[in-house]
C-alpha cells in the first residue's frame, strides 16, 4: 500500500475539467528509459525504487507503453518488495491493463485490472465491473501522461480522468522553480509540482506529495515526497539509463 499511496498521492492532472482528451503528441521519454531512486525516511535509506518504460506490447490490438514501478526495501520486521505495472495506449495514453503485486509487512495483494474504454468500465482479476470515466489513466500512466504537459509555475490544472470515479477530480499546483542536482553533479532548474486529490484535505489544502520535475524537455522527476503513515518517504533520484526494451 505504501507503493499505491505515493503513486495515487503524485497523479497529476492534465486538462482543464470538461476538455476532451487531449493526449500528448510527443512524450519526453523512451522506451528503455529506466530511473533509480534512493528512497528515504529523515536521512536515513530504507529501499530502492525505479521506474521503467519497459517496452512497447500490444493489448487487446492496441500498441500500448509497458510502464513499471518497483519499490523494494523496508526497516526491521517490515519489508516491503512491490510492483507495479501500466498498459496504456501509445497513441492515446488511455489505460487498457493495470497490474498490482504487493508486498508489504504480512499485507499481501496481486491484482489485475482490465480497462474497457468503449464499455465504460473495468474488471479486477476479471470479474467485478466496476465504472470507470471517459480514456482512464491509473496512477502509473497519470505520471507519465503529467510529464508531456506543458506546465507553468503559478498555474493549477485538474483532470477527472483517474480510472476510480470517486476520487476525482484531481487537481495540481505547479507552485514554484527550483534548482536541484542530477546524479551526474550538474544543478538544473526544476517544478515544483504539489497535487490534490478528492477528499484528502483538499479544503485544508494539506499537502500530502510533492515532486520535483526538471523544466527541460525531458521532465525527468527528480525527486518525490510523500507522507505515509510510515513517515515522510523522499525518492532521491540516483540513476539514469537507456535499457534495451524488454524481450529484445
Amino acid at each position: 500500500m505504501i507503493t499505491l499511496a505515493l503513486l495515487t498521492a503524485l497523479q497529476g492532472a492534465v486538462a482543464p475539467p470538461g476538455s476532451g482528451p487531449a493526449p500528448p503528441v510527443v512524450v519526453p521519454f523512451q522506451v528503455g528509459e529506466h530511473l533509480q531512486y534512493a528512497v528515504k525516511i529523515g536521512m536515513l535509506r530504507v529501499g530502492t525504487g525505479t521506474m521503467s518504460v519497459q517496452g512497447i506490447e500490444w493489448i487487446r490490438g492496441i500498441e500500448s507503453y509497458h510502464f513499471v514501478f518497483t519499490l523494494e526495501g523496508g526497516v526491521p520486521g517490515y519489508r516491503v518488495n512491490d510492483r507495479v505495472e501500466s498498459w496504456t495506449g501509445r497513441s492515446d495514453m488511455v489505460t487498457r491493463r493495470f497490474l498490482k503485486s504487493l508486498r508489504e509487512g504480512s499485507f499481501a495483494l496481486d491484482q489485475v485490472l482490465d480497462f474497457y474504454p468503449d464499455s465504460g468500465h473495468y474488471l479486477v482479476n476479471g470479474q467485478d465491473p466496476k465504472p470507470t470515466p471517459e480514456d482512464p489513466l491509473d496512477e502509473t500512466a497519470l505520471f507519465y501522461y503529467l510529464r508531456a504537459m506543458p506546465l507553468q509555475v503559478g498555474q493549477t490544472y485538474v483532470s477527472n480522468r483517474y480510472y476510480m470515479v470517486e476520487k476525482n477530480p484531481v487537481r495540481i499546483q505547479v507552485t514554484k522553480r527550483e534548482r536541484l542536482k542530477l546524479p551526474d553533479g550538474r544543478k538544473v532548474d526544476c517544478l515544483l509540482l504539489e497535487p490534490v486529490m478528492a477528499g484528502h484535505d483538499l479544503m485544508m489544502r494539506r499537502v500530502r506529495a510533492q515532486v520535483w520535475l526538471t523544466d527541460d524537455q525531458r521532465r525527468i522527476p527528480v525527486r518525490m515526497r510523500v507522507k505515509t503513515p510510515y513517515g515522510t518517504l523522499t525518492f532521491v533520484l540516483e540513476s539514469v539509463s537507456q535499457r534495451p526494451p524488454a524481450g529484445s
